[in-house]
């Protein structure tokens, strides 16, 4: 486990430096303090806009990526990751707020849409579907 934390620290360190990033996140496994390995990791979001730039940042974040942690852009990631980041991911370093929350309430509606898109499902069905997610997610 200090191995993981010691990556964490490394990579975590790394991006607070880069002005452009945003918040960082940790999620899977490391944000709730149990096994880390693949699938697990740090999530960067960012300010920029640019094409450019941010491709330079994803390729940046497959770089700080090892055996023990996964490093992604999250202003390039899928859906589900961003929902799952946003869902049940840590915020362990915050430069814009207003950013962070408005990537996340992206991330939340963006998702349950793909639900009622994806699967042609009616709103009621749809936020069922999403209640009985968080309702597994919460214990209730």
């Amino acid at each position: 486990m200090e191995q993981y934390s010691r990556e964490l620290k490394r990579v975590v360190g790394y991006f607070k430096e880069m002005e452009e990033v945003s918040a960082l996140y940790v999620y899977g496994g490391i944000g709730s303090g149990q096994y880390a390995g693949p699938g697990y990791g740090v999530g960067v979001l960012s300010s920029l806009r640019d094409p450019m730039a941010l491709r330079s940042l994803e390729l940046d974040c497959r770089v700080q990526c090892d055996d023990i942690l996964d490093v992604v852009c999250l202003d390039t990631a899928s859906v589900g990751l961003r929902h799952h980041v946003a869902r049940c991911g840590s915020v362990v370093y915050e430069r814009n707020r207003a950013r962070r929350v408005r990537f996340e309430s992206r991330a939340m509606n963006t998702f349950d849409d793909q639900i009622v898109l994806g699967y042609g499902l009616g709103p009621e069905l749809a936020s069922e579907i999403v209640l009985d997610m968080l309702e597994d997610d919460m214990g209730f």
